[in-house]
């Protein structure tokens, strides 16, 4: 208990109110006025903890019989005992009332209005209020009501709000309270941070209210740590019926949750169901996100995002540069969405470093309008470095990749756009041996692959031994390529190629720097092909092997045809 009061007992009887009430609950609110003691330590927003923001100074029941519950009758004798106490005495702890739990007590808009009426006076700050499971029916409310209830939600001490439970608008535009009303609350309350909404939210809420928060957002240029407290509508920490997100959480992930199957007749089943997020969620969620602080990596699995969710993450991923990994594995993205999710992912706000779009029915027409984003960003400020798909796998700890002939050519070009971006410092070993591609991409791979090799500045091995790469025809842009890398150390090509003297050259051309351990590893390109049609190794070539053993280099072949030359070992 954060504060007490206790009330004169001399002035009881000015609490006789012409209201009806029963025996019990009359009894329960006196003996919560009586208790309310004249010491109190006022807290601190740091003191709110999470769990911790439903202790209560004023909580009323439960009561064991259903009649007992306040109604509109008790909250308005509990709000004018409140208000008389702190009339009568102005320094009363009262004033430092903090936490207020009136749910399961059945109180309607009318009592919910005059109790409203008197917390709404600046003597009172009131941090968190619990009001689930209570009778707000639609068709209920006036204008005054209204207008009570949002002086109190909009006041800057609130920070914990539950209404779970209630059926707060109506959808007749003639009638209180509507939906414009509610979103209006709920974007403007300027430091809540906990919102507990656990009802039967409808689809244009949900889109409404998301949208709204992350339009909120996108006005702000920059997000940081510094402007934390200048920030709105924080929902830091959320509960509905599909989802939850904790303002402690760094790693938010959206699963499938378990339910009963509830037949249309209201029984049971003994199977299980599971509740997905539908596209609608996915922007409500993503307008939660927008002001979370120490969110790192975001997991929405086996949910359905499609475009429309996708257009939201791709704004939370630009207003939200906390975030660094997105994992969408087994969601209903597409090729649409997927479109939609990079125009916020290449941006130059998106501080996204790993993707995950694994089975999430994306085609080669989406890996290819991918690929082609990648190459055409004019400046490198994308950060992702990471990327899985159904097809292959790069996360910070590949350091050796090995493309399978299962590869389709979207997939290829979007690997070689990915290295592009020089964002991965990991991957240092490129294998695409035997891969082989349909002659109308040829062109394609070639110009894909020559771009990241001249622009990579981490991979050290490269093999592209029987591939379109290092065929005697078409290989110019390739040799072009490797004339201005510095930074590879291996080359392996295939023993099909009979211009040796152009490879090594185009390999030499630019490295007069090199020792001279590295010309003979050059050098050893010519060895081999002098032997390379003899069944046994000659005596010369052991020799050779052994100098470049003694420089600790391992030279090693296969035991049938092809051999593959390399120039610093396969």
């Amino acid at each position: 208990m954060n504060a007490y009061i206790k009330a004169d007992r001399n002035n009881s009887e000015t609490r006789n109110y012409t209201v009806k009430l029963h025996k019990n609950v009359k009894l329960a609110v006196d003996k919560v006025i009586s208790e309310l003691q004249s010491v109190a330590s006022a807290s601190s927003d740091s003191d709110v903890e999470e769990n911790e923001h439903f202790q209560t100074i004023v909580k009323i029941g439960p009561f064991r019989n259903v009649l007992s519950s306040l109604g509109n009758n008790g909250v308005t004798y509990l709000a004018k005992s409140i208000q008389m106490i702190s009339i009568s005495n102005p320094k009363a702890a009262i004033l430092s009332l903090k936490h207020i739990d009136l749910s399961n007590q059945k109180i309607g808009w009318k009592g919910l209005s005059t109790l409203s009426s008197v917390l709404s006076n600046s003597k009172f700050s009131v941090k968190t209020f619990d009001f689930q499971n209570n009778n707000l029916f639609p068709n209920k409310a006036t204008v005054d009501m209204i207008n009570n209830v949002s002086a109190f939600l909009m006041r800057d001490t609130l920070i914990g709000l539950t209404l779970s439970n209630n059926t707060l608008i109506t959808f007749d535009k003639n009638k209180l309270p509507s939906l414009s009303w509610l979103l209006f609350i709920l974007s403007s309350i300027k430091h809540l941070k906990i919102l507990r909404l656990q009802n039967r939210l409808t689809k244009n809420f949900k889109l409404a209210l998301g949208n709204i928060l992350l339009d909120k957002c996108h006005g702000r240029e920059n997000f940081n740590d510094s402007n934390e407290s200048s920030a709105s509508g924080l929902f830091s920490s959320f509960v509905c019926s599909k989802f939850s997100v904790s303002s402690k959480e760094t790693n938010v992930a959206i699963l499938p949750s378990r339910n009963n199957n509830v037949s249309d007749d209201g029984d049971n089943k003994d199977d299980k169901m599971d509740i997905l997020c539908n596209s609608e969620d996915i922007v409500l969620l993503a307008g939660i996100l927008t002001n979370h602080k120490k969110i790192r990596k975001l997991a929405i699995n086996k949910q359905s995002i499609n475009s429309i969710g996708a257009g939201a993450l791709s704004k939370l991923i630009r207003n939200n540069q906390h975030i660094v990994e997105l994992n969408l594995k087994f969601s209903t993205l597409g090729d649409l969405g997927l479109k939609v999710l990079l125009h916020g992912l290449l941006s130059k706000k998106s501080n996204i470093q790993s993707l995950n779009i694994a089975s999430t029915k994306v085609t080669e027409v989406g890996l290819d309008y991918f690929s082609k984003e990648l190459c055409n960003l004019e400046n490198n400020f994308c950060k992702l470095a990471y990327l899985t798909t159904s097809s292959f796998q790069i996360t910070s700890n590949t350091i050796s990749l090995s493309m399978l002939r299962t590869y389709r050519e979207s997939d290829i070009i979007l690997i070689c756009a990915l290295l592009s971006l020089n964002n991965n410092k990991q991957l240092k070993i490129l294998n695409i041996r035997n891969i082989k591609v349909h002659g109308k991409r040829e062109v394609e791979i070639r110009k894909c692959f020559s771009t990241m090799i001249r622009k990579s500045l981490f991979l050290k091995i490269l093999n592209i031994a029987d591939t379109v790469l290092d065929a005697n025809s078409g290989n110019s842009c390739i040799l072009g390529a490797l004339e201005d890398n510095l930074h590879l150390t291996n080359v392996i090509i295939s023993r099909r190629c009979s211009n040796f003297t152009t490879w090594a050259n185009a390999i030499t051309k630019q490295r007069k720097t090199v020792p001279v351990k590295y010309e003979n590893i050059i050098l050893l390109i010519y060895i081999i092909q002098q032997y390379s049609f003899e069944t046994n190794f000659s005596v010369d070539l052991i020799r050779y092997i052994l100098k470049f053993a003694e420089d600790e280099r391992v030279i090693s072949f296969p035991p049938k045809a092809p051999t593959y030359f390399s120039s610093g070992g396969p």
